[in-house]
């Protein structure tokens, strides 16, 4: 009997910011939550397998009144980096939702928070670890 293999590629359909900071999450989310007018609350740690083991990531989540979730997270964890290939960033903003798209207000709001040293759309189809970013 013939056995068919059927590879399926999830669909990514998020935008994803790069954020760079010397400050801790909650501190980072503290300050989103005052620019934005969110209210990013923390979550339960987002584990992610790793080669040594499992690794836990900070994570804080918001849904706004049209339904887009934001899901701020820690890319270095406790046994590596959430997205290795962005070793560089200290946190990812996920965006799910209707409206998506990461637009050029968002990243100047961000990058106007006075411990935040870079914010930068990132290009999902290009980052080999997107799965990591799965949080269901």
């Amino acid at each position: 009997m013939a056995t068919q293999l059927f590879n399926i590629d999830p669909d990514y359909d998020f935008g994803i910011v790069g954020i760079s900071s010397q400050d801790r999450d909650f501190r980072l989310a503290w300050a989103l939550n005052l620019a934005l007018d969110w209210n990013l609350s923390r979550a339960e740690n987002h584990e992610i397998p790793m080669k040594t083991g499992m690794s836990s990531h900070a994570m804080y989540e918001f849904k706004d009144e049209d339904n887009v979730i934001y899901t701020l997270l820690s890319n270095k964890g406790s046994n590596g980096y959430l997205l290795p290939e962005m070793s560089g960033f200290d946190f990812v903003l996920r965006l799910d939702g209707y409206c998506h798209l990461v637009d050029d207000n968002l990243l100047r709001v961000i990058r106007s928070i006075p411990f935040v040293l870079a914010a930068i759309e990132l290009n999902g189809e290009k980052l080999k670890t997107i799965q990591n970013l799965i949080t269901e």
